[in-house]
């Protein structure tokens, strides 16, 4: 670019022309000696000069030129000098500069006028409309289209917008260059409002702490929010006072009205003018409560709680009402319930609202017989759903058998029959799952018998249900996998992997915590994840160990007191450490918990508990990303954390090292439990150690086979252990006792037969714990290694099968 300097003549040429196109003397003056002062200065001749060969540039400066024109066309007289004007010229111009580069800088030379005018006119009514808008004389402009789509509010200077409309935030996220902060932005309120006002204000200024980066306050549908807050109470004829003025209508009313406006067009969820309302609410609540100690929005219909859960607002709108179950008030009218958890259980890490559809209950006398059931039902809210869609399915079967078999529906004691009930069972144990096709699991089934076995004893009165039609909806056996432990490589690969990614940042590192308490300790995944922040009571570094108080999964919501080793306490110290700052900035009702994170998808709020997001980490950045590598031989859940830790204990006590007395305490398990539940290899040596017997001692003459088809219809002996191979018995002159069939070489048992083998175990053992006569122990003793013996030979199998 070529350097030239103004002549005497092209000066002479811009004040001309500034004579020429102004007619208010005032105007005129100043708009002179503005000039004269710019274009004596070395500064802007230096910098601002370009070589033009347009006739219509005849002074050659672009930036000059731009601004005397924009002033021509919108300023005839001083008093036009004003933030209406500031406004247009600038909205021309940003426009102009999308196809015409040379109008780039003519914005700076209006706000230095606007500057230069305030500090020397002596016309009181320009000087006292000056100083209202000084400070929003800015001169960045939000990237916009030649449409001038939204030129209201969609920019730093609104058109025919009063200064008193516009609030201005600074905003710095540590960035510079040409599209970033820091920066100051103008944001259309359109209310002068003392009241809205300042509530906005506040609101903005909060998210702009936030959502610092730029790309928030300039975002199209968050301008759109704010200029048309006051516009949707004007519309939806709201007024707005004081506090009490929000409620759930002028909520619903408000999120239906922006809800229209983002039908217009695609927008993004996280910025979009319904979940900046939801911010809006929570922030009143928030607010009233710092300043009356209270929350504003308090009832079960609309809380800060529900305004979080991205579930209310689907279910509202299909018509469900959201209730806290209190059976001490009347039964709600409407048929559409979501049943707000009341956290009944405090190890429940993840809190979930049930919503319930009565109407679907074909029978009114069913249906409201239900919804009374339900609603005074001994059911916690964590099961109150699934109980429900059982009932609910039940009860429609009955409606149609009562119609098919007798026309119609007719009020006696005789509605769910023995025939009935026989047949629905045998309906429900075939059916299959919709999702799969393959039939549904024995845990479903016995879920949906106990729920229906519990309401039918409920109305037995009254329906003439006997005991025994009761009985026949009895559970199936259950089917246990003993857990899925990590095998030692693969747990020493994972542990690794965790570790390194603890180094990354804080919530790495709690998850690593979280892994290392689950695997090292008695402490299921939900009971760590809602440890509170004063869950430690004592430490003692002699003892080497510490006493910590927790929501228990079996402590029935009340708060239970273990001692735990001094570095398992050191990691739970960790953990508060690591998580103080974010726990002054978490929501009242998740500020008492340990695992928080931030929470960065959500407009809602700033912090969470970590809750599924272990297993999110775990399964997907962990157990996936090693499987795909091949370092794992075998695939685990978050769960297998605990496997694996009661896996540990009882290899302890198979070698020894543990007695089966300090087991119980040591796992918060059974040994019944932990081999139903967690124990996948269950060897001879566990057998041995839980049951204090030598399995060796004992040769079976029996056979073991995996198909229980093939001996399902052979002779059954042994109570129900197996079955006999022989046509008749080869031992019809032995003692008969209960070591007989067992005993014998025609016997055959299978795989299926397991939980028998160690129900018959049980039962021994006990048998021979309370026996004063030693001769009837050594007979006890003996039937406890002859069935330990055919089960050690069980597993033995079941772990082939399974490998």
């Amino acid at each position: 670019m070529i350097r030239l300097v103004l002549t005497n003549q092209e000066k002479l040429n811009v004040i001309k022309y500034i004579k020429d196109s102004f007619q208010d003397i005032e105007l005129k003056t100043f708009l002179t000696n503005f000039a004269e002062n710019l274009m004596s200065k070395a500064e802007f001749v230096n910098s601002s000069l370009s070589s033009v060969r347009n006739d219509r540039h005849r002074f050659k400066n672009v930036r000059l030129m731009g601004f005397l024109n924009s002033m021509k066309e919108f300023c005839n007289c001083i008093e036009d000098v004003n933030w209406f004007n500031y406004c247009n010229m600038f909205q021309k111009l940003s426009v102009l500069k999308l196809s015409e580069g040379w109008f780039f800088k003519s914005q700076e030379l209006i706000s230095e006028f606007y500057v230069y005018l305030s500090k020397n006119t002596t016309n009181v009514n320009v000087s006292r409309e000056l100083e209202k808008c000084l400070h929003l004389l800015i001169t960045n402009e939000l990237y916009k289209k030649a449409d001038r789509r939204g030129s209201e509010f969609f920019t730093n200077f609104p058109l025919n917008t009063p200064s008193e409309h516009i609030i201005q935030i600074y905003i710095n996220d540590g960035r510079e260059g040409k599209c970033g902060a820091p920066f100051y932005a103008n944001v259309n309120i359109n209310t002068a409002d003392p009241f809205i006002y300042i509530l906005l204000k506040k609101f903005l200024i909060q998210c702009g702490e936030k959502y610092t980066r730029f790309e928030f306050v300039n975002r199209y549908y968050v301008r759109l929010f704010f200029y048309f807050y006051v516009l949707s109470l004007k519309e939806l004829n709201i007024e707005v006072n004081d506090y009490s003025s929000f409620n759930r209508e002028t909520f619903f009313q408000q999120y239906y009205y922006f809800k229209d406006k983002e039908s217009l067009e695609r927008v993004e969820k996280q910025f979009s003018p319904t979940s900046i309302l939801i911010r809006f609410y929570l922030f009143l609540d928030n607010i009233y409560t710092e300043e009356f100690g209270m929350r504003l929005f308090i009832s079960s219909e609309f809380n800060s709680s529900l305004l979080s859960n991205n579930k209310f607002f689907t279910f509202t709108q299909i018509g469900y009402s959201f209730i806290y179950r209190t059976p001490h008030e009347l039964v709600p009218k409407t048929d559409k319930w979501v049943i707000i958890n009341k956290m009944d259980n405090r190890a429940n890490a993840y809190m979930t609202n049930y919503s319930i559809d009565f109407e679907i209950v074909e029978n009114d006398e069913f249906r409201q017989e239900l919804k009374q059931y339900i609603w005074e039902s001994s059911y916690p809210d964590s099961s109150v759903l699934s109980n429900a869609k059982h009932l609910i399915y039940f009860l429609n079967a009955a409606h149609m058998y009562i119609n098919e078999n007798r026309g119609q529906l007719v009020k006696d004691k005789r509605l769910f029959s023995y025939d009935f009930l026989l047949k629905y069972r045998s309906e429900l144990q075939m059916s299959t799952s919709r999702n799969t096709g393959k039939k549904v699991k024995s845990s479903y089934i016995n879920s949906h018998l106990a729920a229906i076995r519990k309401y039918l004893r409920h109305f037995k009165v009254k329906y003439g249900v006997t005991e025994i039609a009761i009985k026949n909806l009895a559970s199936l056996p259950k089917d246990y996998n003993g857990g899925n432990p990590f095998n030692e490589s693969d747990f020493k690969i994972i542990e690794k992997e965790i570790k390194e990614k603890s180094l990354l940042d804080v919530t790495s590192a709690l998850l690593y915590i979280i892994f290392q308490l689950a695997t090292t300790t008695k402490l299921r995944l939900g009971e760590i994840l809602r440890l509170e922040r004063d869950c430690i009571i004592s430490i003692s570094r002699a003892m080497g160990s510490g006493e910590i108080s927790y929501y228990s999964k079996t402590s029935y919501n009340e708060k239970v007191t273990d001692i735990f080793l001094l570095e398992d306490i050191l990691l739970i110290e960790r953990a508060i450490m690591l998580t103080k700052e974010l726990s002054g900035k978490a929501p009242d009702e998740i500020r008492k918990y340990i695992f928080l994170t931030h929470n960065q998808k959500s407009f809602t709020s700033e912090v969470k508990t970590i809750g599924s997001g272990f297993s999110d980490f775990f399964c997907r950045k962990i157990i996936r990303s090693l499987l795909g590598e091949g370092k794992l031989d075998k695939s685990y859940t978050a769960y297998n954390t605990r496997d694996t830790f009661i896996n540990k204990v009882w290899e302890g006590v198979e070698d020894g090292l543990i007695s089966t007395l300090e087991v119980g305490v040591i796992t918060g398990n059974t040994a019944s439990v932990a081999s139903k539940h967690y124990r996948k290899q269950q060897t001879t040596r566990f057998i041995e150690a839980t049951y204090m017997i030598t399995v060796g001692d004992v040769n079976l003459d029996g056979e073991v086979i995996i198909n229980e088809n093939e001996i399902i219809n052979l002779p059954q002996v042994g109570q129900s252990s197996g079955g006999c191979k022989s046509v008749e018995c080869i031992k019809i002159n032995s003692e008969d006792s209960d070591y007989k069939c067992l005993t014998c070489s025609k016997f055959i048992t299978s795989i299926s037969r397991k939980n028998i083998f160690e129900e018959r175990i049980a039962n021994y053992v006990k048998r021979r714990d309370e026996s004063l006569n030693d001769v009837e122990r050594k007979y006890y003793q003996g039937l406890v290694e002859l069935h330990g013996t055919y089960l050690s030979k069980i597993y033995d199998i079941v772990e082939e099968v399974g490998s």
